[in-house]
């Protein structure tokens, strides 16, 4: 549908300014589409009791607790390392990306630190984790090519827009950015052998 041409008309009430009907018209070289919406037996500034919006759950339904993470933004470098008992990569990384700002997530389940790095023009994420995502396989997709990281092996994931790489290493590490593959497994690199 990218040659694709599209109008609506929308139709307001003259008191409340309510939409009262949509009459949209789509159409290409290939097909011409019209429809129309009517909005009938509205009424507004309806008090709506509260138990509207109880949710009320059959029996048989074993309702779980979750927690969100803390989070804690830095924009020093030095704040985001004494946040985190992580391995971080340092501030600097190879082709001149330094450090920009950082996140760290934490709970009873979860640990990890996002660092972000610019050189001035592009940005590259690099996140560490305290465990590596479950249920992942990377070798076991068609959607990660296997790369040499030093001594491990990590895959990369690309498409038109960015580049991810994943490392499990020790300590898994993902990078995320609009870079080229020779740049994320240099950073890939300088970040395993620390």
């Amino acid at each position: 549908m990218e040659d694709a041409e599209g109008t609506a008309t929308v139709y307001v009430d003259r008191d409340t300014y309510f939409p009262v009907q949509v009459v949209s018209q789509t159409s290409s070289e290939d097909f011409a589409h019209t429809s129309t919406v009517t909005y009938e037996n509205i009424t507004l500034d309806v008090e709506i009791p509260d138990e509207t919006f109880e949710l009320n759950l059959p029996d048989d339904v074993n309702e779980q607790e979750t927690s969100m993470p803390d989070v804690s933004r830095h924009d020093s470098y030095d704040s985001l390392i004494s946040d985190t008992n992580l391995a971080v990569p340092s501030a600097d990384l190879p082709s001149d990306f330094r450090f920009d700002r950082g996140v760290v997530f934490e709970n009873d389940d979860y640990h990890s630190v996002s660092l972000t790095y610019t050189d001035g023009e592009e940005s590259v994420t690099v996140t560490a984790r305290g465990e590596a995502i479950s249920n992942v396989d990377h070798s076991d997709s068609d959607r990660y090519e296997a790369v040499d990281v030093g001594d491990t092996t990590g895959y990369v994931y690309t498409n038109d827009d960015f580049l991810t790489l994943y490392i499990e290493a020790d300590q898994p590490y993902s990078i995320y950015g609009e870079i080229g593959e020779d740049t994320a497994v240099s950073i890939a690199e300088a970040i395993v052998n620390g």
